[in-house]
């Protein structure tokens, strides 16, 4: 059974107990003991200040029911946890209950806690966000069956920490401090850890207890106060929970070689105590989203990436096309300068773009004089003796490609010369050697069909 002593501490008696960590805040008039946060196991509405965390050993922690992993039996005040394999030993795996609204740096915390058979019990806290904190990541207080205390962050030896919690099964009463001036760790009233955890692990978090073991369990009520760098007890403020999060776009379109781009979102209320989000591509083959935040296009297609907050589990959503952008147009080219036809006779014309990757929207044909020719997607058709020009534009119109078309009588030899001559609206020539280029190309064009 878990102490009847812990279990009938009025506030004041709470006071008295955990004097050897801190001492009481000054500046109240009436000397009024600090408000703490308190979670009675023997009330049902324990369960509605807890926010259970299922955490796989790859960290991608998941919000859950609490009956998923944790059986709350308000007739005894424990939280044990429940083996989901049915088996005395959970391995690899950990099943968290955090405190709502309680986010702090530096506080005190009590609490009744059952060692398991073969497994790990304790208190984490600070330094990573409750969704992917795991025995890799973040600071906590761990709590073997068998050898010691353990504290994640500090190199203290099992000689320094060395305390059986002596026959399983049993509840033994833990309070702990953590702040800037010290870290110390008391069991059943005996001082166990009195050192200084490394200021630089020591961080903002949530504070919340797990178990690793299907025998494991919590009673009792836990106490926690929020205390100063120096260890002095402070009344408890609930921290402000995330209530929604919205993308700043809905789309994003972007060219497969682009620089990448930071995603933009935003969480309300604006003061809430965790703004931390992760996020997930859907098609990661597309674009990749780096944990700073920073879209990466990767190849042509179209994802949906998530943006999750830590905190409460709340979506937001953006569209992703990823596109491959042409060159922009330099110039119209023609397989042919001249050509030199029969009434009657075609000639057939290949336009294109310059560069070659540039993107092809399609040409608008003319002929200066449609009495001796006439053109038709560039199918030039002799109708009688006489010379005009035959052009061909871009989409555009911005750039323009010419072939001199010679019609002759039906006694003359009909041939083109090949050839290109491009320029720009206004006069101005393509360039020299972009141009020539292409016309060495098909020129060699020419000579294989030859």
């Amino acid at each position: 059974m878990i102490k009847k002593l812990f279990l009938t501490l009025t506030a004041a008696a709470l006071a008295a107990a955990c004097l050897p960590f801190a001492a009481v805040a000054a500046g109240a008039e009436d000397n009024a003991e600090p408000v703490p946060y308190t979670v009675d196991f023997f009330s049902a509405e324990a369960a509605e200040q807890l926010i259970p965390v299922y955490i796989p050993t790859d960290g991608t922690g998941a919000r859950e029911e609490l009956s998923a992993h944790w059986e709350h039996d308000t007739s005894a005040g424990t939280l044990t946890r429940v083996n989901d394999l049915g088996t005395s030993d959970v391995t690899g795996s950990y099943a968290s209950v955090f405190f709502k609204d309680c986010y702090l740096r530096y506080f005190e915390l009590s609490v009744d806690v059952r060692i398991g058979q073969g497994g790990l019990e304790g208190v984490i806290f600070g330094n990573g966000n409750m969704g992917l904190r795991h025995m890799a990541s973040g600071n906590g207080v761990y709590f073997m069956p068998d050898p010691c205390v353990e504290v994640k962050g500090l190199s203290i030896s099992q000689a320094t920490t060395s305390s059986k919690f002596g026959a399983k099964n049993d509840f033994y009463e833990l309070k702990m401090a953590v702040c800037e001036e010290y870290f110390r760790v008391y069991v059943d009233g005996v001082l166990r850890i009195d050192t200084k955890y490394p200021a630089e692990l020591i961080d903002y978090g949530r504070i919340g207890l797990f178990t690793a073991n299907t025998a494991g369990a919590f009673g009792g009520e836990a106490v926690i106060y929020p205390i100063d760098a120096e260890g002095n007890r402070l009344d408890f403020e609930a921290a402000a929970l995330v209530e929604s999060i919205e993308a700043d776009e809905e789309l994003i379109e972007m060219n497969y070689a682009d620089e990448p781009v930071k995603l933009g979102y935003t969480i309300l209320p604006e003061n809430c105590a965790e703004p931390s989000v992760r996020f997930l591509a859907e098609n990661p083959d597309v674009a990749t989203v780096d944990t700073n935040g920073y879209l990466h296009p990767l190849k042509e297609g179209t994802t949906v990436i998530k943006i999750i907050t830590e905190d409460g589990g709340f979506v937001a959503e953006t569209v992703v096309q990823i596109i491959k952008t042409k060159a922009e147009i330099a110039g119209v080219t023609l397989n042919v300068d001249t050509g030199t036809l029969k009434v009657g006779e075609k000639l057939y014309l290949e336009a294109g773009y310059y560069p070659a990757d540039a993107e092809n929207l399609g040409f608008k044909w003319s002929c200066s004089d449609t009495s001796v020719a006439i053109v038709n997607n560039g199918t030039v058709t002799a109708l009688k003796e006489g010379e005009c020009v035959v052009s061909v534009r871009d989409y555009y119109g911005n750039y323009k490609a010419e072939c001199r078309i010679v019609v002759a009588g039906a006694s003359s030899e009909s041939g083109s010369e090949g050839g290109c001559k491009s320029v720009v609206d206004g006069g101005s020539a393509v360039g020299a050697a972009a141009l020539a280029a292409a016309c060495i190309a098909v020129a060699r064009r020419r000579r294989k069909n030859g």
